[in-house]
């Protein structure tokens, strides 16, 4: 079953990175034709070496400027316990401009698809562990045009007590989204995530809206991020 495995990371990223959703094009643009497809095949695929990389800039809605980077890496299998996983790593840094204060981390997630339930395991920088679950499965498709929509597949998540996962401790929170394809004009398309991780305990979530722009060849062009808080807070970032 396939996903879109570039954006799993992110979802379950610690430092929360954000976006505001850039928009249509300007008076001299020239709207993609609706019956074009874009070939997202990679961006559904763990290849070995598969690697983005990604400088940002963007604010906040306190009126501060951030700037940083996001790189995305898929290694080599690994056996842990005797289960064959294959990872992603996501380094991302954040500096706050205002205070230039860095906020760096590292995550890992291992990611086993050999099995049912389908479900990974992201390990952060910090020693934080969590264990994911397949819920409601939904495929995502290796070509979309402008004007399709879907479900993303839906996890339920715990903090494990270790780097095993075997036990885990009392914190949930579930993942869920949905995923639409916008006009990019001249050629390209926008793929539209929002996605929402609700801490069950709570009953408050944080809301992400990832836009990618892609050429038809599925290559990500650019990018905004928009996050919003629980207290109101929110964060853009958007690649240079």
């Amino acid at each position: 079953m396939k996903r879109i495995y570039l954006l799993m990371s992110l979802l379950v990223s610690l430092l929360i990175l954000t976006a505001c959703g850039g928009g249509g094009g300007d008076d001299d643009s020239t709207p993609t034709d609706l019956s074009v497809l874009f070939d997202i095949t990679e961006l559904n695929s763990l290849n070995v070496g598969l690697k983005y990389e990604f400088y940002l800039e963007g604010t906040d809605s306190n009126d501060h400027d951030w700037e940083g980077s996001i790189i995305v890496t898929i290694g080599a299998n690994v056996t842990i316990d005797g289960v064959t996983y294959i990872p992603e790593e996501l380094l991302t840094s954040l500096t706050h401009i205002p205070t230039n204060q860095v906020f760096t981390s590292t995550i890992t997630g291992y990611y086993y698809l050999s099995g049912e339930p389908d479900y990974f395991i992201s390990i952060d920088s910090e020693g934080g562990y969590m264990h994911c679950d397949a819920v409601t499965v939904y495929a995502s498709p290796d070509f979309v045009s402008i004007g399709d929509t879907g479900n993303m597949t839906q996890y339920s998540c715990n903090r494990c007590t270790d780097d095993t996962c075997a036990d885990f401790d009392n914190y949930f929170y579930d993942i869920r989204g949905t995923w639409s394809v916008e006009n990019g004009y001249d050629g390209y398309a926008y793929l539209v995530f929002d996605t929402e991780r609700l801490d069950v305990q709570t009953d408050t979530s944080i809301e992400e809206i990832k836009k990618f722009k892609i050429d038809i060849s599925g290559t990500i062009v650019s990018f905004t991020f928009t996050t919003y808080f629980p207290d109101g807070y929110w964060r853009t970032l958007t690649s240079l």
